[in-house]
């Protein structure tokens, strides 16, 4: 899991300033990405874990841009480790992790 520092915000705000960051300050937009994701896998919101799905999307996104390639695996490995009985959510995870090293 990774730390952030957003924990007093709610996502309605969170989403639209990653998504306005994006070009100009991937970064920072990688960063309240994962921390959207975390928040529900933590929190084992299945409803929401195709939400969790894109926000990974968006990260694999921004840090192959950044050419972060190698940060990209190493998530897929933690996310794997940590979660990886999550039935309703690895699917989609999967499928953009099998992407990652092409």
């Amino acid at each position: 899991s990774q730390e952030h520092s957003f924990e007093d915000l709610h996502y309605s705000e969170l989403q639209p300033t990653a998504q306005a960051l994006e070009k100009n300050y991937p970064e920072e937009a990688a960063r309240i990405y994962l921390h959207l994701a975390d928040e529900i896998l933590l929190s084992k919101r299945s409803a929401a874990y195709h939400h969790a799905v894109d926000y990974f999307s968006r990260v694999k996104i921004l840090w192959t841009r950044l050419g972060r390639k190698d940060q990209w695996n190493r998530l897929v490995e933690t996310i794997e480790k940590e979660h990886g009985r999550k039935s309703a959510f690895m699917p989609g995870f999967r499928r953009l992790g099998e992407v990652a090293g092409k």
